[in-house]
């Protein structure tokens, strides 16, 4: 019988958190992951000795060549860097016939890279989403029907460390799921001029304040250089306030309808490797899920990359065309 082809393109650390849940998939699977380094390919193998008893068999293939994959791909994974996203993604539309893609973010480092691909896969007429999956908690999707009457929301989160490179993009597309409105101005004015070394060799990373606006909310994400301050998001509207201390794993919530009466709830995100079998089941059957779509995701990506771009040429005075972000 052929089983359902799923590949990872990408075996470090989220690619193999996004194959621990593909373990969990509720029917057989055809698992094929690549990655140019062997050292990877051991450490993700090993990773999936844990799910030796899973209750469904699955075959998991471990490869270093794209070239190596089956033709037909029935979703593909591809958990790379940002910087070579996009040459992975033409390769495989190129070699192979992929039905549906889930992608990492940040998407592209370059602003070019965001149009150019959406074309491409709409010749290819292939389905892709983002990897931003704070929608999926049911904690936000309660939130969220709160907040359907609001007129302006208003998100604020702040932390040392927080990663605006690399992780603003959650929080941008989180406010849109919430307020179903895409469309943000960014300013980073209030960045700091101090760009230091992401935890991933060879990128960047920004601290000091992001601010932005759309049509129905505010935000506001600051990362601080030092010091030891957890996360705090905190999300109001003129008739609902929540703190949420993710570290915590609590919630703060008062609301007009109750009074303004402050109730305590528990707050719980969950892992990557608890998170992607899902995705891809809603795929197979129904061939779309609840991720954000690529074109949706791109008019979030576009205003963030080009605020950070314009900031980090102004900290080097070059005429530099990406953002090393990822």
């Amino acid at each position: 019988m052929n089983y359902p082809n799923v590949a990872v393109i990408g075996a470090g650390q989220i690619g193999s958190r996004h194959l621990q849940a593909l373990a969990l998939m509720d029917r057989p699977l055809s698992i094929w992951v690549v990655d140019p380094s062997l050292h990877s390919l051991q450490s993700a193998e090993q990773s999936m000795d844990l799910f030796k008893d899973a209750i469904y068999a699955y075959d998991v293939q471990y490869l270093t060549s794209i070239t190596e994959l089956p033709h037909e791909l029935d979703a593909v994974i591809v958990a790379t860097n940002s910087q070579i996203r996009r040459a992975i993604i033409e390769q495989l539309l190129n070699e192979k016939k992929v039905k549906y893609f889930i992608l990492e973010k940040v998407l592209f480092q370059n602003l070019q890279d965001y149009g150019e691909i959406e074309e491409l896969l709409r010749v290819k007429r292939v389905s892709a989403w983002v990897n931003c999956p704070m929608r999926l908690m049911s904690f936000f999707q309660q939130l969220k029907i709160k907040l359907d009457q609001a007129q302006q929301v208003d998100y604020r989160v702040s932390g040392t460390h927080l990663g605006i490179g690399s992780n603003a993009i959650h929080h941008l597309d989180l406010l849109a799921y919430l307020t179903n409105c895409y469309r943000f101005s960014l300013n980073g004015d209030d960045l700091s001029d101090n760009v230091i070394e992401s935890k991933r060799p060879g990128f960047i990373e920004f601290t000091g304040t992001l601010k932005g606006v759309s049509a129905k909310a505010r935000i506001s994400i600051t990362s601080y250089e030092t010091g030891e301050s957890p996360m705090h998001i905190h999300i109001s509207s003129e008739n609902m306030h929540c703190m949420i201390r993710p570290t915590e794993r609590k919630a703060w919530i008062a609301d007009a309808d109750f009074n303004w009466a402050i109730k305590e709830l528990n707050y719980t995100s969950k892992l990557q490797s608890q998170l992607t079998h899902h995705v891809v089941r809603q795929l197979l059957d129904t061939g779309s899920c609840e991720l954000t779509t690529y074109t949706k995701s791109s008019e979030l990506h576009l205003p963030l990359i080009e605020t950070l771009l314009e900031k980090y040429q102004s900290i080097t005075s070059d005429e530099v065309t990406t953002c090393p972000v990822t």
